[in-house]
């Protein structure tokens, strides 16, 4: 009873109206929470705390809610999506960051209230992509293009992820290879577009969707157990003159 009293201080007076008492039950692997008198029997929501707020105990995954939420019980049942995630300080598996320090994060969320698309109001947003490009090209040598002191940075784009980043370097790859091949074989434009590209790789998830989506060919090379390191011959009887690239993973799973 001195929960409940405590709880009636803290709501305001019409959510006080609405409190009703629960009970928990276990069902389908959640905790769900039943209101009293409600009709139907209760709800399907998973339970996050003690409240008064009708929608609270709801499933909110089977439709678009019909009218607004509080931001605070919103920002809850988004939470709870998450209880049962992998913890991120024990995932070795997959490539995230496990950690950040306070001041990564602060960066992180400043992005959310720029569209770097539009160049023309986020001048300074847009340099910083532009820097982080040319940082690249310094790490990897890229030589500089005749249009770099027009344009002040290399060819590319930054991405959400590394899977954005295998697909957009595909597609380039067989534009590429699209006009040398028509060149070497006479053909024209529309004719070289028949024609399927393959890519040498051992294995990687994100290319997948290249080769599913992008009329692109995959040729794999498999390591050798116990070297878990190509061997260049075996790549090279892979090459073909429909070949746009040759993946080469540093780091996997495996080794490292």
């Amino acid at each position: 009873m001195r929960i409940i009293t405590l709880l009636l201080v803290a709501l305001n007076a019409s959510d006080a109206m609405r409190l009703a008492p629960h009970r928990l039950k276990s069902g389908g692997g959640r905790l769900m929470a039943l209101r009293g008198g409600r009709r139907g029997g209760g709800s399907s929501g998973l339970l996050s705390d003690y409240s008064a707020i009708e929608w609270a105990g709801e499933d909110v995954g089977e439709g678009f809610p019909a009218t607004g939420r509080d931001a605070r019980h919103v920002k809850t049942h988004l939470d709870n999506y998450k209880l049962l995630d992998f913890s991120p300080l024990l995932n070795t598996a997959s490539y995230v960051n496990v950690v950040a320090e306070r001041e990564e994060e602060e960066v992180a969320l400043s992005g959310l209230k720029v569209n770097i698309a539009d160049q023309t109001i986020y001048p300074g947003s847009f340099k910083l992509h532009n820097d982080a490009l040319n940082m690249l090209g310094d790490l990897w040598h890229l030589p500089k293009s005749a249009s770099f002191d027009e344009y002040g940075c290399h060819a590319g784009a930054c991405t959400v992820g590394s899977t954005e980043v295998c697909l957009l370097a595909g597609l380039a790859l067989k534009f590429r290879w699209r006009k040398w091949y028509a060149a070497r074989h006479g053909l024209s434009e529309s004719e070289v577009r028949s024609v399927y590209p393959n890519l040498v790789i051992s294995t990687m998830s994100c290319w997948e969707k290249l080769f599913k989506y992008m009329d692109i060919e995959p040729h794999f090379v498999s390591p050798k157990v116990g070297e878990m390191v190509l061997r260049p011959e075996d790549v090279r009887a892979a090459v073909d003159d429909k070949t746009i690239g040759v993946v080469c993973i540093l780091g996997n799973h495996y080794s490292g």
